[in-house]
């Protein structure tokens, strides 16, 4: 696909599946890939420290501003994408708060990507999102009391040559959630010449769209 074609899809997703907030299209880094056939990179995004990202209940995750990024890679990538913040409730009777990373618009869940949609409850076989999107923890408050609970979520996918981008995907029940000090470390990992290789153990290669 055109290179030019890859970015104005990704502004497409970003404003079709973008939360509420200010969700701007991402430098897309152009990775490079080494000689050597070995190659690892780390890529950070933050809140600012005086951020609150106010979202309302959905059944679908949003995208949380400023957590994004995106990638060009020209060989197969291991991504491993590690989320740090914070869900607060302010004094609601009944609140749970969800987090996901997400990858052109599929949820990463263990080793698989799962469309954002009502889909993923049958392709997980779940009873109910509220069931599988609570997969790697989550964020319950069942009184009316003024709190805030730390929530990490650590993601991996193995991708061949091209375009993809990320997003912190959040999602609320019973009452708005609100996410602070959140944090996201993108790494990227090569570890050959060998673009056939098909799989790294549990995490085989995965090709989009689905």
């Amino acid at each position: 696909m055109h290179f030019a074609s890859v970015l104005l899809t990704l502004l497409t997703m970003v404003i079709i599946g973008g939360a509420v907030g200010n969700i701007s299209l991402p430098t897309v880094e152009q990775i490079t890939s080494s000689s050597t056939g070995y190659l690892y990179q780390a890529f950070v995004k933050y809140q600012d420290v005086k951020d609150v990202f106010l979202f309302a209940p959905s059944d679908n995750f949003i995208y949380a501003p400023k957590l994004n990024a995106a990638f060009h890679v020209t060989k197969n990538t291991l991504f491993k994408v590690t989320f740090q913040g914070g869900f607060y409730n302010w004094r609601q009777s009944r609140l749970d708060q969800y987090v996901q990373i997400m990858v052109n618009d599929y949820l990463i869940f263990y080793n698989r990507l799962i469309p954002n949609t009502n889909q993923r409850v049958t392709l997980l076989s779940g009873v109910s999102n509220r069931q599988t999107d609570a997969m790697g923890g989550y964020y319950y408050d069942a009184t009316n009391a003024d709190t805030m609970v730390p929530l990490t979520r650590v993601a991996m996918v193995y991708l061949p040559p091209g375009i993809y981008s990320f997003n912190v995907g959040v999602r609320s029940v019973f009452g708005s959630g609100r996410l602070i000090d959140g944090t996201v470390t993108y790494e990227l990992i090569q570890i050959d010449n060998n673009d056939n290789k098909e799989d790294l153990g549990d995490f085989k290669l995965t090709k989009l769209p689905l």
